[in-house]
């Protein structure tokens, strides 16, 4: 037989072969891959001590079997033998390859006579080999919710090959495992805990070494997240794909099919991809209100879920003021035909605060959220919002720098999200994160860094690049280290997710403002000051195009423009749209905090010219009260801001409130403490 393009490898067909050799399936039950080979593969070929491939190559009888491989397959030895091959034939037969699959099993491809002598090195080099020259990876996935296949270095090391080669890559599951898959997935969380324990770092191997050098392989050319992150995306595909299908089939079953759509609306929902989930939940209402009334509490889920996925960042004032309005309808038809308790009514009344906190109206959100918890405390009821409730409180409160009201809120919801959901749960990620941006509007950056990592890293890992939830947590790390004067570490992270901001986020996201802001302070702090001055006019710039004046990060981005406007290693006077936004306004400062207190600056700003800028800000009374101390170790002197010169405009006096002025700082200010001494005379010295 001629060399081959690509290595050989067993058609399709022949497994059914091979099984009814064996003795049937019957005699196969309850038998591993690696049971199959110990007890069949190595006796059948012990006469040629070959690989199987190569043995049936000998065999005019078995020849036919064999041909060029299209398909790697990639598989735990722990599976059941009957499972891997029933996955097999299912994926082939749905896309009609059936005839045309020619696959590279390690077991059969591989001589297992001499497989316990090879090095690494040999093994390595193998499988590279093979698996570039096929150019096609299929993954066998069980079970579905904790694949073994991922927690096997050697695996783990077949898609790293797939990435470097640029590889097709696919996943399939036994029909068992399937319908066990279209039973869990109704329950998002299952889901989104599933992608939580996928972590090929942690993977294993027989021998030691082999996983010591599979990973010096993947930290230097490709990188374990990029690897779990084509893992995740080639589920996420398989998933959406899997259950458009089923939806499909199920053409006389209109119920399931709603239920199904609620199912994938819920998971482009969590991914933060609205447009699709709307129009799922919107299939989903409309074959609810067909079939059981538009009362029932299946349509008024669907309508639930429906407004909730129309919550995304940046909507205008009259498309929150629109949503606000159906959510009280959908609110008042929940409390009529299911009842105030219901928790569906406390689901929608909550995403009716979501909505106030999408207007930016903070205390309004908190007060309903809070309103909600007592309800349900009042109750007695052990409802599973009280966690989302205890996260969405403490956050609201941190957002309006209420931080003492924030941590006990924060602290118990980790707590109880740890404990009941498990320390990979994403909601129990979502905690850490707040918790990490609670510290750091407290100041306290050393905890606020420790929580922020381990949650950025989960949100690389899990989510990826393309998910503003990822952008949000690397942008707070981003502004941590900024604040820490760690700018190398600052500009690495917006490296990273400025331009999947770029190319993915919707115009008007907020991400898009705040890194640019960011961008602005990390040039400042590098004295790169046209630069900065550039990516702080974007920042202010493109709020007012996308959120109005009005808006909190709007009033914040014009603070931070005039603070660098009167940096001394800038004094530039301020724009006429800068200066405009501060005509008529009812404060000194639109929106600038005081590190030390967490209050609005009332007056005068302070810095350190030591610290990185914007580092920490004070005001008046946390200065006379020492409090910069606590922040800064510099013991310099403190740069000195007044406010915007509207506020700092010269006193109109007249003549009798001069003389009062003068005669006080007279008295006040000692002769021998005036700079120069002065003789009084009763002369003039031009006469």
């Amino acid at each position: 037989m001629p060399q081959p393009h690509r290595p050989l490898g067993v058609k399709l067909a022949y497994f059914a072969h091979l099984i009814e050799r064996l003795g049937g399936r019957d005699q196969l039950q309850n038998l591993t891959t690696a049971d199959v080979c110990f007890q069949h593969v190595k006796p059948l070929t012990a006469a040629t001590q070959l690989s199987l491939v190569d043995h049936l190559v000998t065999d005019e009888t078995t020849a036919q079997y064999v041909a060029e491989a299209n398909w790697y397959i990639s598989h735990a030895w722990s599976y059941l033998f009957l499972e891997t091959v029933d996955s097999l034939e299912t994926f082939f037969a749905q896309r009609g390859l059936s005839h045309e699959a020619v696959v590279w099993l390690c077991v059969f491809n591989n001589n297992q006579h001499f497989s316990n002598v090879r090095p690494f090195s040999f093994w390595s080099s193998t499988f590279q080999t093979e698996l570039a020259a096929i150019g096609n990876v299929l993954m066998v996935m069980h079970p579905w919710n904790d694949p073994v296949v991922l927690r096997r270095s050697w695996c783990v090391f077949e898609v790293y090959v797939a990435i470097k080669v640029g590889a097709c890559f696919e996943m399939t599951l036994a029909t068992a495992q399937k319908d066990l898959f279209l039973k869990d997935i109704v329950n998002l969380n299952t889901f989104m805990k599933m992608l939580g324990t996928i972590k090929s770092e942690e993977s294993e191997t027989t021998i030691a070494s082999d996983r010591d050098g599979i990973f010096d392989l993947i930290r230097s050319e490709v990188s374990f997240e990029k690897l779990d992150q084509m893992v995740f995306q080639t589920i996420s595909a398989w998933v959406h794909a899997t259950v458009r299908a089923h939806i499909a089939a199920k053409t006389s079953e209109p119920l399931v099919q709603a239920a199904y759509w609620i199912a994938l609306g819920r998971l482009y929902n969590s991914k933060h991809d609205c447009v699709p989930a709307s129009a799922c939940f919107d299939q989903a209402r409309v074959l609810f209100q067909a079939h059981r009334g538009p009362h029932h509490e299946d349509t008024l889920a669907a309508r639930s879920y429906g407004l909730d996925a129309r919550m995304i960042p940046g909507l205008s004032r009259s498309e929150l003021d629109a949503l606000e309005a159906d959510f009280y309808a959908l609110l008042a038809d929940e409390r009529t035909h299911l009842g105030p308790a219901h928790e569906l009514t406390e689901t929608t009344h909550m995403n009716l605060a979501y909505t106030y906190f999408a207007s930016g109206n903070f205390k309004r959100a908190v007060a309903t959220f809070e309103e909600i918890y007592e309800e349900i405390m009042k109750n007695g009821s052990t409802d599973k919002n009280i966690m989302t409730l205890l996260n969405n409180i403490g956050t609201l409160y941190s957002m309006i720098h209420e931080y003492d009201k924030a941590l006990p809120w924060q602290l118990r919801c980790l707590q109880m999200r740890q404990e009941r959901l498990g320390p990979k749960d994403p909601r129990t990620m979502q905690s850490v994160n707040n918790l990490g941006m609670l510290y750091k509007g407290m100041g306290n950056l050393v905890e606020a860094e420790v929580r922020l990592v381990y949650a950025a890293e989960y949100y690389k890992r899990v989510l990826g690049l393309q998910n503003d939830a990822t952008w949000n947590c690397l942008l707070n790390l981003t502004n941590v280290y900024l604040q820490l004067g760690r700018l190398r570490d600052a500009e690495a992270l917006m490296e990273l997710i400025w331009p999947h901001i770029q190319r993915d986020a919707p115009k008007r996201h907020l991400i898009i403002g705040s890194t640019l802001l960011a961008k602005g302070v990390l040039h400042w702090s590098r004295k790169d000051m046209t630069t900065a001055a550039s990516y702080f006019e974007q920042s202010l710039s493109w709020r007012l195009e996308h959120l109005g004046s009005a808006n909190a990060q709007t009033k914040m981005a014009a603070d931070m423009n005039y603070l660098f406007a009167m940096d001394p290693d800038v004094r530039a006077e301020p724009s006429p749209t800068l200066s405009a936004l501060y005509d008529g306004a009812a404060t000194p400062w639109l929106a600038l905090r005081c590190t030390g207190c967490a209050a609005l600056v009332p007056g005068d700003v302070y810095y350190c010219l030591d610290c990185p800028r914007n580092a920490f800000i004070f005001c008046d009374a946390c200065v006379a009260a020492a409090r910069p101390e606590s922040f800064c170790a510099h013991a310099s002197t403190l740069h000195r801001i007044h406010p915007h010169r509207e506020f700092w405009k010269p006193l109109t006096l007249n003549d009798d409130s001069a003389a009062t002025l003068y005669a006080a700082y007279v008295h006040k200010i000692r002769a021998d403490a005036l700079r120069l001494s002065v003789e009084p005379r009763g002369w003039h010295p031009m006469i």
